[in-house]
């Protein structure tokens, strides 16, 4: 007779039957061990094989079992009260989580949510030169770095260095977001997995400098809606 063993270390759970489908629902854990075991009349175990380990996942997830977790780091303290706000807002709250092994990540574009790090632009003399001559032997707007960006408008007061890309008030870009995300989690759904990856080290508004912010057309004229609701009462406003 065959008996198929089926364990997950991390939380103790052991269960025996024989080689049959089963539902996940009977089996609660994020990895189980398979043992198939031949075994005589007696009960000895003749052979035995294993099998390397599965995941296993819930046949649904209810919406109200995801948290959305955002991590902030570096936030100056007169954002703070107004961040939170927006962020529990949408019925999400801070925290921070990390992908590991598996990939749930929604494929969103590097450098979506913030300037990351490594991607700032150059921090040397001459790298900003070069930067610099690049962009005026191009003229290639998007490819510019923070840094870049943040040393040209020191240098000319264009008002245009201060767009951030990509803009969070761009129809197009949004759309493009979307269909990323959705896609993404159209193609891992079957997992059912417990959260998704969104991004590393997203530093929006950590810097705290004009640059760090939009400075769009699109995103001025939201800005100055959102003003006259807020402060409708007050000349400055309008």
């Amino acid at each position: 007779m065959i008996w198929a063993v089926c364990s997950a270390s991390s939380r103790g759970v052991r269960a025996v039957s024989g080689l049959s489908p089963t539902r996940s629902q009977t089996f609660s854990a994020s990895l189980a061990l398979v043992t198939a075991e031949l075994v005589d009349e007696r009960g000895a175990i003749v052979d035995q094989v294993r099998a390397k380990p599965v995941m296993v996942v819930q046949d649904a997830r209810r919406q109200k079992e995801y948290t959305p977790l955002v991590s902030f780091g570096g936030t100056k303290h007169y954002l703070q009260d107004a961040q939170m706000r927006m962020v529990r807002g949408v019925a999400a709250d801070t925290g921070f989580t990390w992908g590991g092994d598996v990939d749930n990540s929604l494929n969103i574009p590097r450098g979506t949510f913030g300037v990351y790090w490594y991607d700032r632009g150059p921090t040397t003399p001459e790298g900003m030169e070069q930067a610099i001559a690049e962009y005026q032997r191009k003229g290639d707007f998007e490819s510019l770095g923070y840094l870049t960006k943040k040393e040209l408008f020191k240098r000319t007061g264009d008002k245009k260095f201060l767009q951030r890309t990509p803009s969070f008030n761009d129809p197009r870009f949004l759309q493009t977001l979307s269909d990323i995300v959705r896609a993404a989690a159209r193609n891992k759904a079957r997992y059912n997995m417990d959260y998704y990856f969104v991004g590393d080290e997203g530093s929006l508004t950590s810097y705290g400098d004009a640059v760090d912010f939009d400075w769009s057309p699109g995103a001025l004229a939201e800005f100055r809606t959102w003003l006259k609701h807020e402060y409708g009462t007050l000349p400055c406003a309008e």
